[in-house]
């Protein structure tokens, strides 16, 4: 039996990694070319929003074309447009197109609602009722709907520096979204900035973010490399997602957990079915119980330490690019 293939564009993590699969034929293109790059000229590593390329286009098309894929799978590039797309349909009109989408978690994305022609199937970074039957109601079935969270390559978290040469007490990186009577976009927003305001006022914290978005100082906004490095800069890294969505993990949680750092979040809900609380995380439902919880363990760095190996060992376990890749075989059987 021949197996599915599939031409992919991201996570180039997959290609990055050099990682295998027995159960599909994968083929990366890099369709944002070897150094991929956002609006802004900012580098985008295994991120969205990378500007599309006129070879990476050409390349893809021709690979479309020539092989004819089961599946085409791609995240939110910039400049995918239905031209683009319907090249693809017309090319290979048996093809699947599935994309990964977790940028617009609480409602069927922007995205698949102005391509909803060209797409067969979506990738969320959550799986909360509310949104899934959203997504039914856009007539996705059950098997058109999958799950998988972003990853990471154990070169972005190598073995990590001790805490005792770490110069911060908590790391914390996000937007604080207002406008412009300072009303916050999210519903979480509130909460994440009062949570990290304490925080400040209590231990050393670094903040990495737009400085326009916090009233107290940022370290700056780091991206790509930098950004995954800031996250062993401090004995503990925090979470506070803007959304309360069952089983939401964002890079933030991922990059987190794989950093070997203590990682003390705001509860996500359903997190208690992928990990045990102080085990392999800490998780609080209340700012007076998280402020409490970081000054707990950062009295006891045996204690902070031990969740923080337990973690790391978890996340290298089920939450690197690799095991996202099996999750995928998985998913890309039930589709067809």
């Amino acid at each position: 039996m021949n197996i599915p293939t599939v031409v992919f564009t991201r996570p180039r993590d997959w290609n990055q990694g050099h990682y295998f699969s027995n159960l599909l034929n994968l083929v990366y293109v890099p369709i944002s070319g070897d150094v991929p790059k956002k609006r802004s000229g900012r580098l985008a590593g295994d991120g969205i929003g990378d500007v599309l390329t006129t070879l990476g286009v050409r390349t893809l098309l021709m690979q479309i074309d020539e092989l004819k894929p089961e599946i085409f799978f791609h995240s939110i590039h910039a400049k995918i447009t239905h031209p683009l797309l319907k090249k693809i349909r017309e090319k290979s009109p048996k093809t699947k197109i599935v994309v990964m989408d977790g940028n617009f978690p609480n409602d069927v994305s922007k995205y698949v609602k102005e391509h909803r022609k060209f797409v067969d199937a979506v990738l969320l970074n959550h799986d909360d009722p509310t949104v899934l039957q959203a997504y039914k109601k856009a007539k996705f079935a059950s098997n058109q709907i999958g799950l998988l969270w972003d990853g990471f390559v154990l070169e972005e978290h190598p073995t990590p520096v001790h805490y005792t040469k770490t110069i911060y007490d908590c790391f914390f990186a996000g937007s604080n979204l207002r406008d412009n009577k300072q009303v916050h976009f999210y519903p979480g927003g509130k909460f994440r900035q009062s949570f990290i305001l304490q925080v400040k006022d209590r231990f050393r914290l670094a903040l990495y973010g737009y400085q326009k978005e916090w009233p107290i100082p940022v370290i700056g906004r780091a991206t790509h490399i930098e950004y995954y490095k800031a996250f062993h800069v401090a004995k503990i890294t925090l979470g506070a997602n803007h959304l309360d969505l069952h089983r939401y993990y964002t890079r933030r949680t991922i990059h987190s957990g794989a950093s070997g750092r203590m990682f003390i979040t705001k509860y996500i809900p359903g997190m208690e079915e992928d990990f045990e609380n102080h085990k392999h995380l800490v998780w609080f439902k209340n700012i007076t119980e998280g402020l409490n919880l970081i000054d707990s363990y950062l009295q006891n760095d045996k204690a902070r330490e031990t969740v923080a190996a337990q973690g790391r060992k978890l996340f290298l376990e089920r939450h690197s690019w690799e095991a996202r890749l099996r999750e995928f075989e998985r998913f890309v059987y039930a589709l067809l």
